[in-house]
């Protein structure tokens, strides 16, 4: 091996040495795609864990947007099985074939939901993502061209934590280029896959990737600016976090109290960094606000008025802002007996649920449906809470008839429910890559 191979990997498992093993499971997971970076990170990390207790499973996605997708999946799958690594093949399915437009971001999205169910579904915390210093770069641009903010140019981080899920999100590689990462699969003797459609110039990222070199800042300038905006980025957000921890109280029937007295006393940076994490917070959304429908929404939080903005009602008592859940902006879903995740926002355990129960919201119906002796019962823990959460209060139905509200611990008593927003409100958002 040469000397600046054996440095690399050398100081690839020096970042493996700073990721806190101990707190892991002891089965983790690698997305491999069968590229040459997902290969060197996987065939790296089989190497590091040989001598802990820790078992590596590569998953592999099918997301079948190529005839070809399944065949090349089988060859992964030899491939890991010679060297004996642990591999599971996901399919996308239904796989919408028809896709139009932004198919690599779908497509992305789909790889990442169905390696974290099925983290999830096998009792694993740790998933590992081989994105590198190019991948940075190519981001840095996309966004850029894209009007995207300091957070979105401060790009991806090392570690991001699933707040449904808990599990972590790790991208060791980050600090290293694509050819360094091709240097360790040649060292190892292996071979990759190349995908035809990281060449369709059709899609932006590809674009930037064959033009690179024509870019107004070279690639070490551009990752010393991103290392800048992470920088600050961080900053702010420890900032952001004192004062949310002094201004916000997190209910759990699912909405947010602000104190606006020390909101409006804050910077406007700051302002919008409180009021977009609770907006995605009592939302449940993947992604945050646009940037005009979060000034829209600053605006009338100066005017003190109740409106709705990005699946929220925000009204005010006073001198505090209450934000819940927009009703009529939440699906009705078919109960399966277990656990299972609601509307981004509320983690529910059932036991013995009757077949064909729905979950839904109270809506305008408050109490009407109990009898008098019922209503003496439950209507004091029910006027406790604001207009408009009592609005988004999840409840049970069978046959359109509400057989449980577990907030006010009306009906089945099997139902355990936990408040467990999509994003940490004392974090900031960082967008899957």
């Amino acid at each position: 091996m040469s000397v600046a191979k054996y440095n690399t990997i050398e100081k690839i498992f020096n970042i493996f040495d700073l990721i806190p093993w101990s707190e892991l499971s002891d089965n983790i997971a690698v997305a491999f795609s069968g590229g040459v970076d997902s290969l060197a990170l996987t065939l790296l990390l089989n190497e590091y864990l040989k001598n802990k207790n820790i078992k590596l499973t590569a998953i592999t996605v099918d997301h079948g947007l190529r005839t070809e997708s399944k065949t090349e999946a089988e060859v992964i799958h030899e491939q890991l099985s010679k060297l004996n690594i642990n591999h599971h093949i996901l399919t996308w399915s239904p796989c919408p074939k028809d896709v139009k437009t932004g198919k690599q971001k779908k497509a992305r999205n789909a790889r990442y939901n169905l390696i974290n169910k099925w983290c999830v579904d096998n009792n694993i915390n740790a998933v590992f993502f081989a994105h590198h210093n190019d991948d940075q770069i190519e981001t840095f641009w996309l966004r850029l061209m894209k009007h995207s903010g300091l957070d979105g140019l401060a790009c991806m981080s090392f570690l991001r934590k699933d707040n449904h899920s808990e599990i972590s999100v790790f991208r060791p590689l980050l600090g290293f280029s694509k050819e360094e990462l091709i240097d360790i699969c040649t060292y190892y003797n292996q071979k990759w896959l190349e995908d035809p459609s990281n060449q369709s110039v059709s899609f932006t990222r590809n674009a930037i990737r064959q033009n690179i070199k024509d870019f107004p800042l070279d690639k070490t300038q551009t990752l010393r600016l991103i290392n800048c905006f992470a920088i600050i980025r961080k900053n702010l957000q420890e900032h952001t976090t004192k004062i949310i921890d002094s201004c916000i109280v997190l209910h759990k029937e699912g909405y947010i109290t602000l104190s606006t007295s020390i909101w409006s006393k804050q910077n406007q940076e700051i302002q919008k960094r409180i009021l977009q994490n609770i907006l995605v917070t009592i939302s449940g959304a993947t992604y945050p606000p646009r940037k005009e429908n979060l000034l829209n929404a600053m605006l009338k939080m100066q005017e003190n008025i109740s409106f709705t903005s990005f699946g929220c009602t925000i009204t005010h008592n006073k001198d505090t802002a209450i934000f819940c859940r927009e009703a009529i902006a939440i699906d009705k879903q078919k109960i399966i007996n277990g656990k299972f995740i609601w509307d981004n926002r509320f983690k529910f355990s059932c036991v013995d649920v009757p077949e064909n129960t729905y979950i839904t919201t109270l809506g305008k119906r408050g109490l009407s449906f109990l009898t008098k002796e019922d209503k003496k019962i439950y209507i004091d823990k029910y006027k406790k809470l604001p207009k408009y959460v009592r609005q988004s209060l999840p409840v049970f139905e069978k046959n359109d008839k509400i057989i449980a509200i577990p907030h006010i611990k009306y009906g089945e008593n099997k139902i355990n429910v936990e408040f467990l927003p999509k994003i940490n409100i004392y974090g900031v958002y960082i967008e899957i890559i």
